[in-house]
């Protein structure tokens, strides 16, 4: 059992490498491309250190709320895709479980390794967001993008594990699966009458994004705890049962 936990151990850093030079680079450059012109804007319109006064503190607050969504969702959909299935469609399974390591053990470390990654690398955004602007630090970003991780990973876990091994692109799927169920789920309020309520219960609560989004960042107040941990059980359900998957699937097929 010491040498299992041993070779994770060592597994993890091969995780976090792959994660880092694979995944991680890209989505600081995405995240440069989103924030930086608001940046630019925003410097030219009021001033250095805008951020620093009590409106622009409120600004730069509603700035990072707009963006939330998408720079969490975009790292989230690029750390987990192809989580499992890549090993399966290059073959990279038949190398890694040569030695004595859980199937479950390794992708729920490498899952766990990826929401690290995705949270550090996003830390660094802020901080480059509030040295820049002189707002503070606005730590319930951080917060909210553990939820998404949380929701949108682990539904992106399980499709990775179901997709079968010719299929890479199982991310696309992810953002299949968000968008989609954003829309049903607007129609379900506009027409309640015409679109069963139990559709809500099966689909994604990905709606609940918006409340959090605003309670974490905007300022809000708090989200409801039934919106919370909804969406935080929707999303271990489906890490929970991805690896049930993983745990009876032939690898090879």
């Amino acid at each position: 059992m010491t040498g299992t936990r041993a070779r994770l151990g060592r597994y993890a850093l091969y995780q976090l490498w792959d994660y880092v030079f694979e995944r991680g680079l890209l989505t600081l450059l995405l995240a440069a491309m989103t924030l930086g012109p608001q940046l630019f804007i925003l410097r030219n319109i009021h001033g250095a250190a805008w951020g620093a006064t009590e409106n622009g503190a409120a600004l730069a607050r509603g700035t990072l709320a707009e963006l939330a969504l998408p720079l969490a969702a975009v790292a989230v959909i690029f750390a987990v895709n192809g989580i499992s299935s890549q090993d399966r469609q290059k073959g990279y399974f038949r190398l890694l479980f040569s030695k004595p390591v859980g199937v479950g053990a390794y992708y729920a470390q490498d899952f766990v390794v990826r929401f690290l990654g995705v949270s550090a690398l996003l830390a660094i955004v802020l901080v480059v967001f509030s040295l820049s602007s002189g707002a503070p630090f606005l730590a319930g970003f951080l917060g909210y993008t553990a939820l998404v991780y949380v929701l949108l990973g682990g539904i992106g876990f399980l499709l990775s594990a179901l997709v079968p091994a010719i299929v890479p692109f199982d991310g696309l799927a992810l953002a299949l699966v968000w968008v989609s169920s954003s829309m049903l789920l607007q129609l379900r309020r506009a027409y309640p009458e015409r679109i069963p309520e139990e559709l809500a219960l099966v689909l994604p609560p990905v709606d609940k994004l918006d409340a959090a989004r605003d309670a974490f960042i905007g300022g809000a107040g708090a989200l409801p705890p039934g919106h919370l941990w909804w969406a935080i059980g929707y999303g271990l359900g489906c890490f929970v049962l991805g690896l049930l998957v993983l745990g009876r699937r032939e690898l090879a097929r």
